[in-house]
């Protein structure tokens, strides 16, 4: 292992566990907080014209922010780091993390946001417009996104051998190698 090894494994755990962990703990804490200052239902859906037109129990949107909100950065996470610490380097690596952190950045913010606009409602009915949530959730995945992608080290695609597996490969290669050249001198 180089010294690079654990810089670039270490990065993408805070990237793609740590950071998204932080931030669906906020989101949930902010949400428990707003909790009995909610309607019961709460709106959990807008439709084209800005109006709510589906609803869920209170304590719903906290259960979609602890699920997807880890769920899918978490998901992301299992699937590079097999490679990372198996010696894989590349750009993908470093989307992967960021993806990371921009949904769960997104969730997050999107859920608390349209649960904060609902603190003190009579009704679900009059639940404000999910257009400003959205653009502020849109605005944090992006920050999330790009502060995922930078504090990740550039490294250059390098794909590590399996043994056994990419050993006939290159047997393959190198017998059909020896073919070329033999036709060629033919």
């Amino acid at each position: 292992m180089t010294a690079r090894t654990p810089n670039a494994v270490r990065r993408f755990t805070i990237v793609a566990v740590v950071i998204p962990i932080v931030l669906v703990v906020l989101a949930v804490v902010v949400q428990l907080i707003a909790l009995p200052s909610l309607p019961d239902p709460i709106a959990a859906h807008w439709g084209f014209d800005g109006q709510p037109d589906g609803f869920a129990p209170a304590w719903a949107s906290i259960l979609l922010t602890a699920v997807v909100g880890l769920g899918v950065p978490l998901l992301i996470a299992v699937s590079g780091l097999s490679g990372l610490r198996r010696g894989d380097r590349g750009a993908t690596y470093r989307l992967l993390g960021a993806t990371a952190s921009a949904m769960t950045a997104l969730m997050a913010v999107l859920s608390t946001g349209t649960v904060l606009g609902q603190v003190g409602l009579g009704s679900a009915q009059d639940a404000p417009s999910i257009a400003l949530p959205v653009l502020v959730a849109l605005a944090a995945a992006i920050v999330a996104g790009v502060a995922g992608w930078m504090l990740q080290p550039h490294q250059p695609y390098r794909p590590t051998l399996v043994a056994g597996k990419d050993d006939d490969a290159a047997t393959g290669a190198a017998l059909l190698e020896a073919l070329r050249v033999r036709a060629l001198a033919r």
